[in-house]
């Protein structure tokens, strides 16, 4: 998958995501951003990801560490989609020609950006979006172990 130029999100999906980001307060709230990839007519080798759906997941976590013993974690800064939540989304974007463009999470406790637990937790690349407590949200683009921001445009 390439690298898009920016997000574009209407306002209806930034609404669903803000509530959601509320509702699961003070645990982490997590999902998937299916959309599409837009190839920007100008400018052939740009392209933005349109995020169509927010696909509300199950966060799974359960466990009090991961990595190393450094770490303490719990819903509160950890999320894990319910394996079940992704084969669903899966299957319903395929049947609209959509992909799962990637993912979303709350930070209950800290601001929208990327922590060293979710850099180290992707395994490829990934495309996250991440809102704060005070609804702030941020787009992120991750890959080889760092996280670049990405715009986000808002629309009707």
């Amino acid at each position: 998958m390439e690298i898009p130029s920016f997000i574009s999100l209407s306002k209806q999906n930034k609404k669903i995501l803000t509530s959601d980001f509320l509702s699961g307060y003070p645990n982490e709230v997590c999902g998937l951003l299916i959309g599409c990839v837009v190839k920007v007519k100008t400018h052939e080798k740009l392209s933005f990801f349109k995020i169509k759906n927010i696909w509300k997941c199950e966060n799974i976590w359960n466990k009090e560490k991961d990595f190393d013993a450094t770490y303490d974690l719990s819903k509160r800064n950890r999320f894990l989609i319910k394996p079940e939540d992704h084969i669903s989304a899966q299957k319903w974007s395929r049947e609209k020609n959509l992909k799962i463009l990637g993912t979303y999470h709350s930070h209950p406790f800290s601001h929208p950006i990327p922590s060293q637990i979710d850099i180290r937790s992707v395994y490829e690349y990934q495309l996250t979006i991440i809102c704060s407590q005070n609804n702030e949200i941020k787009a992120w683009w991750i890959a080889n172990e760092s996280a670049n921001e990405l715009k986000i445009n808002y629309h009707q």
